[in-house]
Order: structure tokens, then C-alpha cells, then sequence
């Protein structure tokens, strides 16, 4: 089966609390070889959870002895099979285990976000983890406390995930709006988390963007750019 117009997987599963890994399968055009991809995933210890494995997380699976060059990249155009792998190594030594899967979906690419989450003041773990496994497209915009400062009074500037918020104080809320209309239509910001922060004028540690965004300057995919998606 082609998967070359997918993001990865969302599956549905319970683990007791423990880690596996979802392996794929493909084959080469003529059917003579096999190979392998792997990505692992955690499980809560009671009830059902739902992750999303984006296919950017597989790594090449190498048999005992194989070089690198002996598994060529994943190829999204030939998957014959996906399975699940436990290996007690990723459970401090334990051989026993039970998954249950409920289902498992192709994540469709997707042009612009289903959904935009405010982290207002801070990250919100949980929130953000549901979203992230929904199978919805999100971006998740962090932000420190917001401020009534009006909008672009000063430089706005954007970080990867886990960086920028913690030195700020407080951002323009009108800014923040701002970003989170741009978003809705703009194809580089889906399944992407960024933080946002303003900054004084005499800055010059970042790099200029666009001077005056107006309807004509997408500045938000210029700046989320260089962003991984899945983050």
C-alpha cells in the first residue's frame, strides 16, 4: 500500500503502562527484499491512550551485523505491513506484557491546521498531549501572560518548542491574535509548536522577518519556517 500522501500513524491502544514500538514493513519493487522501520511509543498504565507516531520518527530497523547502507530510507510507496514490537529492554528487564489495539489510521497531510491551542502563560502538558494525539492538524502557540499593549508596538519574536517563554513577562495579547488568524491559513504552520515573545527594540539577536506585517506579508510561515513539524 502507498502511504506517500500520509504523515504517520494514529493508533489506539492499551499498554499497562509500558513502552512498544510500531514497525513497518516494505519491500522493493521486485519483491526481493525486505526491510524494516521502527519507532517507539509509551503507554499510560491504566485505560486506553491514543498516539500519533508521525512516519519522521521511524528509524531504519538493521538486522545484528547489517551496515547502515544495507537499509535505504523509508519509502512511503511500498509499505506491506505494519506490526508492533516489546522488548524487554525498554521495560527495565520485564518479559510480561499485554497490548491491546483498538485501531490504527493513516494520518492524512494536511494544508492547514484543524485546530490552534493558546498555551496561555506557560505550556499546558496535558492539553497539548491530547491535541498532539488526536489525528487532528494543530499548531500549538505558547505564550507568557498577556499584556492589553496594542499590537506590533514592539518586535514579536518566534522560538522552537521548549524555548523563548520562560524570559519574558508578558506579550500583547493583540499579537498573539494576530499569529492565531495568520495560522488558519498558512500551510507552515500545521502540526508545529512555536512560542511567542516580544522583545525590546534594540535587540538585534534575531533575525527581521518582515517590518510591517500587513495582509500581503505572511510573516508567521516565514518565521516558523525552519521549525520541525510533529513537534
Amino acid at each position: 500500500a502507498s502511504l506517500a500522501d500520509c504523515e504517520g500513524l494514529v493508533l489506539n491502544c492499551h499498554g499497562k503502562g509500558k513502552k512498544f514500538a510500531v514497525v513497518l514493513y516494505t519491500e522493493t519493487e521486485e519483491g526481493k527484499k525486505r526491510h524494516g522501520y521502527i519507532s517507539e511509543f509509551s503507554t499510560p498504565e491504566t485505560g486506553y491512550c491514543t498516539r500519533r507516531v508521525p512516519f519522521s520518527a521511524f528509524t531504519r530497523l538493521r538486522r545484528p551485523g547489517a551496515v547502515e547502507d544495507d537499509v535505504p530510507p523509508l519509502n512511503l510507496e511500498n509499505v506491506t505491513d505494519i506490526g508492533f514490537r516489546y522488548r524487554s529492554a525498554w521495560n527495565d528487564g520485564d518479559n510480561n506484557f499485554t497490548l491491546r489495539v483498538d485501531w490504527v489510521k493513516a494520518q492524512m497531510q494536511t494544508v492547514h491546521p484543524d485546530m490552534i491551542l493558546v498555551s496561555y502563560a506557560g505550556e499546558k502538558r496535558a492539553g497539548e498531549a491530547h491535541l498532539r494525539n488526536s489525528g487532528l492538524g494543530y499548531t500549538i502557540v505558547r505564550t507568557p501572560e498577556l499584556n492589553t499593549n496594542p499590537g506590533f508596538s514592539s518586535p514579536l519574536v518566534f522560538f522552537p518548542k521548549g524555548e523563548g517563554v520562560e524570559a519574558a513577562t508578558t506579550t500583547s495579547a493583540a499579537d498573539v491574535a494576530d499569529v492565531c488568524i495568520r495560522c488558519l491559513h498558512s500551510g507552515e504552520v500545521c502540526n508545529k509548536t512555536f512560542s511567542l515573545r516580544n522583545v525590546n527594540e534594540d535587540n538585534d539577536g534575531f533575525e527581521l522577518v518582515a517590518s510591517i506585517p500587513s495582509d500581503k506579508t505572511d510573516y508567521v510561515s516565514t518565521a516558523v519556517k525552519r521549525i520541525d513539524k510533529n513537534t
